[in-house]
């Protein structure tokens, strides 16, 4: 900076805040990252290829595909109790043709924004692809149609189609063969060919039907529909107990309950612990599977062995941006907060429209103190997203960090309206009004948990915040200890979390890390 700025005082977090304003001039909004490339540890670089073309484009000067978005297959069946199908196949076909090299394909938070739109280049401008594959499910009890078309965003024109009939039990099949005649037309345009990609599937299906309605409901990101989700999964695994992914699906519905406070999170872990042992032992080379027993490790802070499990599920699919988002946790965790930034850029070049991707970066602002930029994503998530509970959460944290009583306490408010009382933002409440002198009212939230955890659990970090913000300490950290005893999340980021910043200076608090193995 001193090179640069030689006589100018420029700190670090304008420059940060300059950057982010250029990448919008430049039409980066959603955050590809086509033009400026963070460079961690030393700053920022251009990186779009610059080119001189003189008069029209030609068929040689047309450019290779290296981006594409599957767009939400169109359900054209009278039921739509088939939209599973429809949603189901638009999944795995962006699942499979991630894995090929060479090709940055958008995730499903972000292409499911345009169900139901046909402007192909509204959506090249928003999400910048080469390539889009659109397609229609026509199903029946019996009979499955699929009808798909390549096309070029940039010159419109249509590169491939295709139209494929099937028994309803062949969908795996038809799945497979869509995925083979794509990655073979897009092969000569690619920088490496294409790889036998398909991984974990079934041969039965009504095994992959029900798997695919445990994805539809899990997507749903409810508690409901986790809970529905489950059900089916476990469905697909008594018609086929070597069906790997419905397996992973059943550890990842279990992992959600845990943080939907749904089960206790040791309860949860457990289970969720000796699903992925099995999906691992039918399929070693699962990513997703070893995604999650990583996931499951750096809550029960098993830091060597997350980081294990996360470098062998990238090194499978390098390139998943919910592998991606979920390591970018392990060096916040620790305080490393420009490693975590960069693979969370990362994963949001490939799920650019997600508010749940917007959320994630706000949270890691969040826990490295860099407040306005956490405000930003926040706000971000919120255009796209306005009844995101996830989003309003974190804003309301934001903002008490940066003293902004009555602001935070609507966006919480409007959190657990969004989420019909969620108990974690209940919590958050309460230490708002803690801070803001309304201390019965705090008292009486505390009062609230425990007559709720007598039906549902509540994880005892929720108590403790409230503690903190009444400044009893000595109460704070007996719910911090049983927060150990349960294996609570919350303790993979105890040494992160603003809102554990007054218990820092107490040698009770280093304890606490050493046994994280945080300190």
């Amino acid at each position: 900076m001193r090179a640069v700025w030689n006589d100018e005082i420029v700190e670090e977090n304008n420059l940060t805040v300059a950057v982010s304003a250029l990448r919008k001039a430049l039409g980066d909004k959603y955050g590809n990252r086509e033009y400026i490339e963070t460079v961690p540890k030393r700053g920022y670089r251009f990186v779009s290829r610059v080119k001189e073309r003189r008069g029209g484009l030609s068929d040689e000067q047309i450019e290779p595909i290296r981006s594409l978005a599957v767009l939400p297959f169109v359900n054209e069946s009278r039921d739509s109790a088939f939209a599973y199908v429809s949603d189901g196949i638009t999944e795995s076909l962006i699942n499979t043709l991630s894995m090929l090299p060479g090709l940055r394909v958008m995730a499903r938070a972000t292409v499911f924004n345009f169900k139901g739109q046909t402007d192909i280049e509204q959506i090249r401008r928003k999400i910048n692809v080469d390539a889009v594959l659109t397609g229609s499910v026509l199903c029946t009890r019996d009979h499955l149609a699929v009808s798909v078309k390549l096309v070029n965003t940039v010159t419109g024109a249509q590169l491939w189609s295709g139209r494929y009939e099937k028994r309803n039990s062949e969908i795996v099949r038809a799945q497979d063969e869509i995925a083979n005649e794509v990655a073979a037309r897009l092969k000569p345009r690619l920088s490496h060919p294409p790889e036998t990609f398909t991984r974990g599937h079934t041969v039965n299906g009504e095994a992959y039907h029900r798997y695919l309605k445990g994805r539809y409901f899990w997507n749903l990101r409810t508690e409901e529909g986790i809970r529905k989700g489950s059900l089916y999964f476990k469905k697909a695994i008594e018609l086929d107990g070597s069906f790997a992914l419905a397996i992973t699906g059943l550890a990842d519905s279990y992992i959600s309950q845990a943080l939907w406070n749904v089960l206790p999170t040791k309860k949860a872990f457990h289970k969720a612990r000796k699903a992925i042992a099995e999906a691992i032992r039918i399929d070693p080379d699962l990513p997703n599977a070893h995604a999650s027993l990583a996931y499951i490790d750096l809550h029960s802070l098993k830091w060597k062995e997350a980081e294990k499990g996360f470098r062998r599920a990238l090194k499978l699919n390098p390139h998943d941006p919910t592998i991606l988002k979920w390591y970018s946790l392990l060096p916040a965790a620790k305080g490393c907060f420009d490693e975590a930034l960069e693979i969370a850029h990362r994963a949001k070049q490939r799920d650019p429209l997600s508010p749940l991707m917007y959320a994630h970066i706000a949270r890691l602002f969040y826990y490295a103190g860099k407040y306005p930029l956490a405000e930003e994503q926040c706000s971000e998530a919120i255009e796209m997203y306005p009844s995101s509970p996830l989003a309003h959460a974190v804003l309301g944290a934001v903002l008490l960090r940066r003293q902004m009583l009555d602001d935070a306490t609507d966006e919480i408010q409007k959190c657990i309206k969004l989420s019909a009382g969620d108990p974690e933002a209940l919590g958050l409440l309460a230490y708002a009004q803690a801070l803001s002198g309304a201390h019965r009212k705090a008292r009486k939230t505390i009062d609230r948990l425990a007559q709720l955890s007598t039906t549902r659990y509540i994880p005892p970090h929720f108590t403790a915040i409230i503690y903190i913000g009444l400044g009893d300490f000595d109460n704070a950290f007996k719910w911090l200890e049983n927060t150990f005893v349960q294996q609570g999340y919350a303790l993979t980021f105890l040494k992160v979390l603003p809102i554990f910043t007054d218990l820092r200076s107490d040698p009770r608090y280093d304890k606490l890390l050493r046994r994280a193995g945080l300190n």
